[in-house]
């Protein structure tokens, strides 16, 4: 198989393929990460791919002039420079940037006396105790509060920051090499604050569809497996979809977790279609399984619910986007009508519990017993 080329681009270029048009921030082992500005989404242009619309000539590249900040403004929720961010994310970035700096002059010390060899920055060099002395040494002129290498005994520290272990550090220099601005550099090693809170999708489609199959056909059966059974044949499904996918140079599956497995049989089927799938129909219905708990298929005004609610004029109004276009005197006298109706009237209405629907309603200024009497009415006229 023919090795696909790998170009070197620099992060900002913008590239317009198969009608997207996309920001270069990064490469990996199988192709560019890019960036959306139009969606807001990360992904991986292969390098099969790339190699493939170029030579067709369907690719198009743009110099990285101004694309790099704009990039970077949008991963981080549209600042353009942490002197826009709160207190305690630009603290956060002015620590990032300080340690990156550290090790920096530590590796640049490594290289002059031990060869480039012993400057290669690792994971494991990055955990050494000597090492993380000597960067929190080189890191504190650039900070303005004490760095620690290791962490105190007692509690968290208070005025104490702690370097983070190896890895971390590691992830942090490979952004801090990537760009040569000092700012942009603070800009990118700042925490995504703004994604707090927003629960992306982690496993793709793919992952979804082996999932889905091993649950139907391994999982929910009368043979049931269990969980633990039907991850080992998941695993071992996705492991011959990577085996394929890395042949086409394409990002390998991740494989999900027991837990993940067991909620989405809990998420996509009820207890009672479990209860089937795994024991049979007959051993569902008695009292030992979820069957009991169902209610069964109820017909039209079976059974009933009735409800009082309040009348607002100002509620309907909002709903269909007309409010807003109104004047302060004409809301202002809307408000008072309002005020008034939802004092005097009330309505009454019968809903049915199968079909969630309106059997009858009746309007009334006093919601006793009669207007009750007239609700039960009109709900079993035929």
């Amino acid at each position: 198989m023919t090795e696909s080329v790998k170009y070197r681009l620099e992060r900002g270029m913008d590239l317009d393929i198969q009608g997207q048009r996309l920001s270069v921030i990064g490469q990996t082992d199988v192709g560019y990460e890019t960036y959306s500005k139009e969606s807001g989404e990360v992904s991986i242009v292969p390098f099969v791919t790339f190699n493939t619309e170029l030579k067709a000539g369907r690719l198009s590249l743009f110099g990285s002039e101004g694309g790099t900040l704009q990039a970077l403004s949008a991963s981080v929720g549209g600042h353009r420079s942490i002197a826009t961010m709160n207190a305690s994310q630009r603290k956060k970035a002015q620590f990032a940037f300080a340690l990156c700096k550290g090790i920096d002059i530590v590796r640049s010390v490594l290289l002059d006396t031990h060869g480039s060899k012993a400057a290669r920055m690792t994971i494991k060099q990055l955990n050494d105790p000597d090492i993380r002395r000597e960067i929190c040494k080189e890191s504190e002129p650039y900070f303005d509060e004490p760095i620690s290498g290791a962490g105190l005994r007692g509690g968290r520290p208070q005025f104490v920051w702690l370097i983070p272990e190896g890895q971390t550090l590691k992830k942090g220099l490979k952004i801090f090499d990537a760009l040569r601005d000092d700012d942009q550099r603070l800009l990118a090693l700042a925490p995504k604050e703004n994604l707090k809170g927003n629960r992306t999708q982690r496993l793709c489609s793919n992952v979804y569809r082996l999932l889905h199959e091993v649950v139907i056909n391994d999982t929910l059966d009368l043979r049931d497996k269990g969980i633990s059974n039907a991850h080992r044949i998941l695993s071992d499904k996705i492991n011959i979809e990577n085996i394929e996918r890395r042949r086409n140079e394409l990002p390998s599956l991740i494989c999900p977790s027991q837990k993940t497995l067991k909620n989405y049989v809990d998420r996509v089927f009820t207890p009672l279609d479990q209860a089937i799938a795994t024991q049979g129909y007959r051993e569902a219905r008695n009292s030992h399984s979820a069957g009991r708990a169902d209610i069964r298929a109820l017909t039209v005004g079976e059974i009933c619910e009735m409800d009082e609610c309040k009348l607002s004029i100002i509620t309907m109004l909002k709903e269909n986007g007309i409010w807003f276009q109104q004047s302060k005197e004409w809301k202002k006298a809307v408000r008072e009508a309002d005020a008034i109706i939802k004092k005097r009237l009330t309505l009454l209405v019968m809903i049915d519990y199968a079909t969630r629907m309106p059997l009858a309603w009746v309007l009334s200024d006093q919601p006793r017993e009669v207007a009750s009497l007239q609700l039960l009415g009109w709900g079993t006229v035929s």
